[in-house]
């Protein structure tokens, strides 16, 4: 399981990272100083990956899932078990010794087979799973944006 979760890691961050070049590389001969909210969608999609439903493409192609108490996790805690990725190093290091990350802990959640029919996914979370997704790119895009008014030098960055 140790190296499934792995690789559904690694494969989750080369799609988000190959979307973000794009978007970014994108933004930057479109929109000109627009591109500062490239770095925020970047960031929604980063921490949102497990939160619209259904499991990541990482996860789908390693045929695992995320649940809590035996349920579909719900997209806030996905969103609290993302956070610790800002530590992804921590996280790949605590993932490989004890087989669990920094996030597993904080929201008590489990990884399983895929095979195994416990957790059913609803499509009910789509709503929720937009609400946050709205919130996060919000509170991105304007810290992105207070520190480029506040620092212009972070535009060379």
């Amino acid at each position: 399981m140790r190296k499934k979760r792995i690789f559904a890691f690694v494969i989750d961050m080369v799609i988000i990272n190959f979307f973000a070049l794009i978007i970014d590389h994108l933004a930057k001969i479109s929109f000109g100083p627009w591109a500062v909210y490239a770095s925020a969608l970047y960031m929604t999609m980063f921490l949102l990956k497990d939160s619209f439903g259904k499991p990541s493409i990482g996860h789908r192609l390693m045929k695992i899932k995320i649940c809590v108490n035996g349920k579909q996790i719900s997209p806030f805690l996905a969103f609290l078990r993302n956070l610790t990725y800002f530590i992804w190093f921590v996280e790949l290091l605590c993932l490989w010794v004890c087989n669990k990350r920094i996030g597993d802990y904080i929201v008590k959640s489990q990884v399983i087979d895929a095979s195994q029919d416990e957790v059913k996914y609803s499509y009910k979370v789509q709503g929720k799973s937009i609400i946050l997704f709205l919130g996060v790119f919000a509170f991105w895009s304007l810290l992105i944006y207070l520190l480029v008014m506040k620092y212009p030098i972070m535009l060379l960055l």
